[in-house]
């Protein structure tokens, strides 16, 4: 007995399909008479930043990833933009006024600007440097005409906190402030500048400096504030980058280039990354750098074009920007000899975490308990919350239902007493301080006492226009072992007195006197039948009154199906493939047992040995970014891997297990693993890789360039087009 059972079905796909977005450079470009830029800020999603020019004349500008460069409202003035909130909707600067020779504190929000908040007595100007998550906070300096200075922060309310400098000290400056606005960063100076961090309700701490070192200043800050990056210099004017924290106080960040002078600017939101740049230049590979996961520090150039970022013509000189998922990143450098603002984006994570074993399936008998287990590693701390479907969150304690729920926020969900309620799908969320990662969700089904299963579910038909036969068959379909009773439920709103007919597989079984509403057929014993896949049918006639005219929902009745169901077994494990990039690989089992059971498809891990990821309909990346495979029928008995361009980046050896799994309210299984081999080049007008090139192939290839999938694209170029139909008729004729 092989039973088919479609889960889902794949939507069509339009011919010219793109593909996954690779990491690419964008010039911001200049404004209008104006030669140069340079971006100053990103926020935290990197679809907005801050930027400037200079020359020939100083604006402050705004860039967003759709529209593009404009300038900001100067009024007439001469202001620069220096920063911006993480939510995008702050800009800060300042604004130079000639008649006073000094500069102001600025702003751009939502409401427009330039604004100013007023400056508190004795003090007559300053800028702002930097804004906090919501905006809410501005960080930067205020000054006075006593050649004095002050680090200071204004809240939305035009409210001031001044920090000022340890006693030892005349000034200090305001360079960046935490995500939440209590933590702020920057240095002290006069006769000698340190570096400092001042945090709401604590006041100010000294972050001393490197051995040999004669200043230190603070330029960067983690999103919850406890690192921070900067710069210490050592006699001779020698600079060194270096990280601090409370728990290892400030540490210097070495480079590959031994002796490198160089400064820390930008940190990633969990402290796991670190851009800055040499002090001293040019050099061909540029000046920006970038210290990745405790890594010695290396030019960002050549890191970048690694990835398949294409720097033509371009000298990235420093970062001043990082998204909160560090896929993003902005900040100044040189394209064709002309200085430039760029924006780098879709790269990949650094600090994304990584699900090494996605939680399964379980089946659970009511009153006992279901566990559920994620793994998953990251460079920096783990957050955990459980979900059931996509977006119900769980919390640890009674659900209101019987059941109760410890561990929501851990790596392990108990859900405990568990009844028919607590029966769905579920999912973690796995995060960092920068980005999360979703499981795959696992099921939870609650079986009854294996071998027999329960279920209600509402039904109706529609009737003839003189009431009397109902027509369009309500029809189910179900496994069962031998066991099949039925009975139905009139609505209570139904306008009269209605039998029902009964059937399996077409053949009517029996007819049932008419009911009133709200009244059941009582239960009807349809077996024992042929165990198989049955198709129940059910169909009303009307009587009293003829009102049964037409289909209204408030006469849905609800039916209520009792059958035997057998835990799920393979009766066809998937068969090893061989296939090569960009070339279909089909893999197929055939189940038994009731259900239907959900199925689902696993790779197995690249990284950690025996662990397994799902495989989830449409593309996956690799690591390098490139796409590792497609896939399609990621929930049916039949799927199709076609391997990317990324494939080898994770599975360098070639080759990967595929296996199949399937859970109903009996039991789960898995199927045995089969073999994926992947060979980096192979010839394109064998498409179905038997080893020969005939009309098989060209029917392979027509079927996937008819629903568009991206292993049609022959040329390579991202799209499914006529190109790719020439290009492969090319390959036919020549018999490869």
């Amino acid at each position: 007995m092989k039973t088919s059972y479609v889960i889902g079905t794949v939507p069509s796909l339009v011919l010219a399909v793109a593909a996954t977005a690779q990491p690419q450079i964008i010039d911001i470009g200049v404004p209008s008479g104006t030669i140069d830029s340079y971006v100053t800020g990103l926020s935290d999603s990197g679809a907005d930043a801050s930027a400037s020019c200079n020359s020939p004349k100083q604006l402050p500008l705004a860039w967003n990833t759709n529209t593009g460069l404009r300038e900001l409202n100067t009024a007439g003035g001469v202001y620069n933009a220096l920063g911006i909130s993480g939510d995008g909707t702050t800009i800060v600067g300042s604004g130079y006024l000639a008649s006073q020779n000094l500069r102001k504190p600025i702003f751009w929000d939502a409401l427009g600007g330039p604004l100013a908040w007023p400056l508190p007595p004795n003090w007559t100007g300053g800028t702002y440097y930097a804004a906090n998550g919501d905006g809410k906070f501005l960080v930067g300096v205020f000054t006075r005409p006593v050649n004095e200075s002050c680090a200071a922060r204004t809240d939305h309310l035009g409210n001031i906190v001044f920090i000022a400098p340890d006693p030892a000290y005349v000034s200090s400056v305001g360079a960046a402030v935490s995500a939440d606005g209590r933590v702020i960063v920057g240095y002290w100076s006069n006769p000698t500048d340190r570096a400092f961090r001042w945090e709401e309700g604590m006041g100010s701490q000294d972050l001393g400096l490197l051995p040999g070192g004669v200043h230190s200043r603070a330029f960067g800050i983690s999103r919850d504030g406890s690192s921070v990056v900067g710069e210490c210099v050592l006699a001779g004017d020698v600079f060194r980058a270096f990280i601090w924290n409370g728990g290892n106080g400030m540490v210097e960040l070495l480079t590959a280039e031994s002796g490198l002078d160089c400064r820390a600017a930008v940190v990633s939101a969990d402290a796991t990354v670190v851009w800055g740049n040499a002090v001293y230049g040019p050099h061909p590979d540029g000046t920006a750098l970038i210290w990745l996961n405790g890594n010695l520090g290396v030019r960002l150039q050549p890191y970048l074009a690694s990835l398949g970022v294409d720097l033509t013509g371009w000298t990235l000189e420093s970062v001043s920007g990082v998204s909160r998922d560090a896929r993003t990143i902005a900040g100044a450098g040189k394209h064709n000899g002309v200085r430039r603002g760029f924006v780098i984006k879709n790269l990949p994570s650094p600090c994304a975490p990584t699900i090494v074993d996605q939680p399964v399936p379980v089946a659970a008998v009511p009153g006992g308990a279901a566990v559920f287990a994620v793994t998953a590693t990251a460079n920096s701390g783990l957050t955990y919350q459980w979900y059931r479907g996509y977006s119900d969150a769980l919390a640890d304690g009674p659900t209101g239902t019987g059941s109760a729920i410890a561990g929501s926020d851990t790596p392990t969900l108990t859900i405990m007493n568990v009844s028919s309620d607590d029966a769905g799908f579920y999912r973690c969320r796995v995060s960092t301080e920068c980005t999360f990662a979703n499981s795959s969700f696992a099921q939870l089904a609650i079986n009854p006492g294996c071998g027999t299963v329960a279920e209600s579910m509402p039904a109706g038909t529609s009737c003839t226009m003189n009431g009397q036969e109902c027509g369009n068959l309500f029809e189910v379909e179900r496994d069962t072992c031998g066991t099949l009773q039925v009975e139905y439920i009139t609505s209570p709103g139904h306008c009269s007195n209605v039998g029902m007919r009964f059937y399996l597989d077409g053949a009517l079984m029996i007819e049932t006197p008419p009911v009133g509403a709200g009244i059941s057929t009582g239960v009807i014993d349809l077996g024992p039948v042929s165990p198989g896949r049955h198709i129940i049918g059910m169909e009303g006639i009307g009587e009293e009154g003829g009102c049964n005219s037409g289909y209204l929902e408030a006469w849905a009745g609800t039916l209520n199906i009792t059958s035997c169901v057998d835990a799920p077994y393979f009766t066809q494990n998937p068969g090893d493939a061989e296939t090569c990039t960009n070339s279909p690989a089909p893999f197929a089992i055939a189940i038994e047992g009731g259900g239907p059971p959900a199925l689902t498809w696993q790779v197995s891990d690249p990284v950690t040995s025996g662990a397994w990821r799902s495989i989830d309909e449409g593309e996956t990346l690799a690591t390098s970014g490139q796409v590792a495979y497609w896939a399609v029928g990621t929930t049916t008995e039949s799927i199709i891997i076609t391997p990317g361009p990324g494939f080898h980046d994770d599975w360098t050896s070639g080759s990967a297990l595929i296996r199949c799994g399937a859970v109903n309210v009996c039991s789960a299984a898995q199927s045995d693993a089969a073999t994926l081999a992947v060979a980096a080049t192979c010839c394109p007008a064998d498409f179905n890789a038997d080893g020969f090139v005939n009309g098989d192939d060209y029917d392979a290839f027509a079927e996937f360039f008819e629903e568009g999938y991206l292993g049609a694209d022959i040329n390579q170029d991202g799209f499914v087009n006529g190109d790719d139909y020439d290009a492969f008729a090319e390959h036919f004729e020549a018999g490869c």
